[in-house]
C-alpha cells in the first residue's frame, strides 16, 4: 500500500529511495547520522531512546535539512521536487477543510530555508504564549473564538510568519525559523560569520504578533525589537525565555503577552565571547545613538528659535519634527521614511499609489499633530503586515516607495478642506513640475503656481472630477534625508511654490546632522527596511464566495418582503468587463472598456425592459458587512428592493490581490424588469 503522497507511482518512490541512499553515501552523512545517533544513545542511561526524541536531535544539526536541501537541488531523471510537492498536497488538503475567505489564503509557510554548512544561521523556535488577555475591559469580545494569532519576524531584510493559531490566552505557537547571519564584509568569500563579525550586526529581531478576526482583518498586538547577540557569551549560544511583548500606541507600556522563545546561533562555535567584551560593545553603540540623538535634540530645537524669528506667524503653522513611533519611541519624522525598493512586486510609481491606497485607512483625519494618544506614528513593517494604519503611515510608506523608484518625493505636513490637519505626498519632477499623491485615495493633482488654480488630474472613476486639490495650508515637507518648513508670507498651498532650495520660501535642516539620526549608520531600531511580499490569495475562490453569500442575503431579505427572487447569470457575466475598467482606471488614470460595456447591456436588454446598476469599491470581504453597505447606498438599495414585472437581479464581484495579501473588492448590483405602470 503505498503511504506517501498520492501523486507518486511506484517507479518513481523507487527511484526516490535510491536518490536519497546515494546522497547518504556521499560527503559522510552516513558517519554524520551515526554520530549524534550515538551522542543521542549516551544521553540515557538505559541506553534506550523514543525515535521521536532521536528525531529531534537530528534536527537540531540541520542535517535533515541539509540532505533534502541537497536532494531538492539534485536532478535525477524522475525529476520530483519533495518540498514542492508536499506543500502542493498539503495545500489541497487544507483548502478542503476551510470555507469562506481563509479558504482562499493559500496556507503559509515558514520561510525556512534549507541549513547550508556553509552559512551560519539564528534559529528561531516559538514554544507557545501565556497571558494574552487583551485590552478591551470586554475580553469576551476580544477573545474571540474565531479569531487567530500569528508571529511575523523582520530581520535583514528575511521576513518569516508563523502558521495562525487560535486566539487565546495561551496561544498554541509551535513554529521554528532559520535567518541567515550573512557575513557581508568584503572578500568574505561567502564563509559563515564569525563572532566579530556576527557581533558587528546590529540589527535586531523585529517581532511582531498579530491577531487576525473570522474576516481576514488584522491587527498588530504587539511590536516589538530583540536584541540577539547576547548569545554570543551565552553556553552553546543558546537560550529560551519567556518574552514580555509589550502593546502598541496608547498601551505601549502595557504587557501584551509572554512569548515562549529559544534563540540559537547555528552551527554553534566551539568558543564564545567574553560577556564583557558583549556588554562593551552594546554600551558603545548606545553612547553613540544617544550622543546621535542628542546632538539632533539640540540642534532643533536652535533651529526652531531661528524658524520663529523669521516671520511671527511662523509658530501657528504646522511643522511636526518628531512623532512616536507604535512603540511610545520619539522619532524624527524623517526615520519614518526610508529608500524602499520592492524588486518586481511593484513596477511603477502609478502601482505603488494604487498599493497604498487600498490599506485600510483608520481615522484618516484625525489630528496628526499635538499629543494625544491616537496620534501614534508605526514602522513600515507593522503598516504592512497588518494592511492598514492612518493617514501618516501612508503617506511614510508611500513616499518610501517613491524614493526607492529614485523621485524627489517628499511628504507635506499641513491641512486639507474644513482646515483639517492632513498629509499628503509630493513629488517635484526636474522641470519643476510639481504633482500631489493623495496616499488614502490613489488620487494625484498638478500644483500650478503665479497666482493660476490648481488642476486636478481627471482619473475619478465615478466621472466626478475634481479641478481642484484638496489642499489648504503647508508647513513643512520631509523624506529620508531632508527636511524643509515653509517661511513664505502665506502658508496657503495655491500662494506656495516648491522651489525648496530657495532659503527666502523654505528653511532647511542640516542633512549632515539628519544624516546622523536618520541615515545608514543611525540608530538600528530605526533605519531597517522590511521587504514587501508578493500576494498568495486566490481570488477567485473569495470572488465565487462573496457572490454566492450575497445573493443568499439579498433572497432572504426579498423574502422578508414579500419578494421572490431570480438571480440571471448571463446578466452577471456581462457585467464583470465593467468592474475590471473600474480597476484599471484606478490603477492607470485612464477610462477603458466602457463603451464595450454599453454595448453589451443595449444587447442583452430587451425592448420595454429597464436595466439599473449600481458599482462600489469596499473594503471588506465579509457578505454581510458588504450588504449592510448596499443597503446605506440608495442606488442599491433600490436594486435590492426591486418591485416590477420580471424582475431579474445580478450580483457580481471583482477581486483584485496587492503585494502583502491587502485586495481592493469591485461589487455590482444591477437588475432589470418590466415597469408596472
Amino acid at each position: 500500500m503505498n503511504r506517501g503522497n498520492p501523486n507518486l507511482t511506484s517507479d518513481q518512490l523507487d527511484s526516490l529511495r535510491l536518490a536519497i541512499r546515494s546522497r547518504l553515501e556521499q560527503e559522510g552523512a552516513q558517519d554524520a547520522i551515526r554520530e549524534i545517533a550515538n551522542r543521542s544513545m549516551e544521553r540515557r542511561s538505559d541506553g534506550e531512546i523514543e525515535p521521536r526524541e532521536m528525531l529531534e536531535d537530528f534536527k537540531k544539526t540541520g542535517i535533515l535539512e541539509t540532505i533534502l536541501g541537497q536532494l531538492n537541488d539534485s536532478r535525477s531523471h524522475t525529476q520530483i521536487n519533495i518540498s514542492a510537492m508536499s506543500q502542493d498536497f498539503i495545500e489541497k488538503q487544507q483548502l478542503t477543510k476551510k470555507s469562506g475567505y481563509q479558504k482562499a489564503v493559500k496556507t503559509e509557510y515558514v520561510n525556512q530555508p534549507s541549513m547550508n554548512p556553509s552559512k551560519r544561521y539564528l534559529y528561531v523556535c516559538l514554544h507557545g504564549g501565556k497571558a494574552f488577555t487583551g485590552y478591551s475591559e470586554e475580553s469576551s469580545a476580544f477573545l474571540d473564538s474565531k479569531a487567530t494569532i500569528s508571529v511575523a519576524i523582520d530581520f535583514r531584510k528575511q521576513r518569516s510568519v508563523s502558521k495562525s493559531v487560535s486566539y487565546c490566552v495561551e496561544p498554541a505557537f509551535d513554529d521554528s525559523f532559520l535567518l541567515v547571519l550573512a557575513d557581508e564584509k568584503k572578500n568574505s568569500g561567502g564563509k559563515a560569520a564569525d563572532l566579530n563579525s556576527m557581533l558587528s550586526m546590529t540589527d535586531p529581531l523585529h517581532v511582531v504578533v498579530l491577531k487576525t478576526d473570522a474576516f481576514g482583518a488584522k491587527s498588530v498586538i504587539s511590536s516589538q525589537f530583540i536584541e540577539w547577540r547576547h548569545l554570543l557569551h551565552t553556553s552553546g549560544m543558546k537560550e529560551r525565555n519567556a518574552l514580555p511583548v509589550y502593546g502598541v500606541g496608547g498601551e505601549s507600556k502595557i504587557v501584551a503577552g509572554v512569548l515562549d522563545i529559544t534563540l540559537e546561533v547555528m552551527p554553534g562555535l566551539s568558543s564564545a565571547l567574553q560577556k564583557e567584551v558583549v556588554s562593551t560593545q552594546f554600551e558603545l553603540e548606545r553612547s553613540r545613538v544617544n550622543e546621535k540623538n542628542k546632538g539632533f535634540f539640540n540642534y532643533a530645537k536652535q533651529w526652531w528659535k531661528e524658524y520663529l524669528q523669521i516671520r511671527p506667524e511662523n509658530k501657528n503653522r504646522l511643522v511636526k519634527i518628531f512623532a512616536q513611533d507604535e512603540n511610545g519611541t520619539t522619532r524624527p519624522v524623517c526615520s519614518f521614511v526610508r529608500p524602499l525598493r520592492t524588486g518586481r512586486v511593484l513596477e511603477s510609481a502609478q502601482q505603488c499609489l494604487r498599493f497604498v491606497s487600498v490599506l485600510t485607512c483608520e481615522e484618516a483625519d484625525e489630528a496628526l499633530g499635538g499629543t494625544n494618544q491616537t496620534d501614534s506614528w508605526q514602522s513600515l513593517f507593522c503598516t504592512l503586515v497588518q494592511n492598514k494604519g492612518n493617514t501618516a503611515d501612508h503617506v511614510n510608506l508611500l513616499c518610501s516607495l517613491l524614493v526607492g523608484f529614485g523621485l524627489n518625493a517628499y511628504v507635506c505636513f499641513g491641512t486639507k478642506s474644513k482646515e483639517q490637519l492632513h498629509s499628503w505626498v509630493v513629488v517635484i519632477g526636474v522641470d519643476n513640475v510639481v504633482t500631489f499623491y493623495e496616499a488614502t485615495t490613489g488620487h494625484k493633482y498638478i500644483h500650478n503656481y503665479h497666482g493660476h488654480d490648481d488642476l486636478g488630474l481627471k482619473n475619478n472613476h465615478q466621472g466626478n472630477h475634481q479641478n481642484m486639490h484638496p489642499y489648504m495650508t503647508i508647513g513643512c515637507v520631509y523624506n529620508n534625508r531632508e527636511f524643509y518648513a515653509n517661511v513664505q508670507p502665506s502658508d496657503r498651498v495655491s500662494n506656495c511654490t516648491f522651489d525648496l532650495l530657495n532659503d527666502y520660501n523654505w528653511k532647511a535642516m542640516d542633512r549632515e546632522v539628519l544624516d546622523s539620526v536618520c541615515g545608514s549608520e543611525s540608530n538600528p531600531f530605526w533605519r531597517n527596511i522590511p521587504v514587501i511580499q508578493t500576494p498568495s490569495l486566490d481570488t477567485t475562490v473569495i470572488a465565487d464566495n462573496l457572490e454566492l453569500d450575497l445573493m443568499n442575503i439579498i433572497a432572504d431579505h426579498r423574502n422578508s418582503l414579500g419578494l421572490d427572487s431570480v438571480f440571471d447569470a448571463g446578466l452577471a457575466y456581462i457585467l464583470q468587463p465593467a468592474l475590471s475598467s473600474y480597476e484599471l482606471e484606478r490603477t492607470l488614470g485612464v477610462s477603458v472598456g466602457s463603451d464595450e460595456f454599453q454595448n453589451a447591456i443595449r444587447q442583452y436588454i430587451p425592448d420595454g425592459e429597464t436595466f439599473k446598476g449600481c458599482p462600489m469599491q469596499v473594503e471588506s470581504v465579509n457578505a454581510k458587512r458588504l450588504f449592510n453597505k448596499c443597503l446605506k447606498s440608495p442606488s442599491c438599495e433600490e436594486i435590492i428592493s426591486c418591485r416590477g414585472d420580471s424582475v431579474r437581479l445580478a450580483v457580481r464581484v471583482k477581486v483584485v490581490a496587492f503585494p502583502e495579501n491587502a485586495v481592493s473588492v469591485w461589487l455590482m448590483l444591477a437588475c432589470k424588469y418590466k415597469s408596472i405602470v
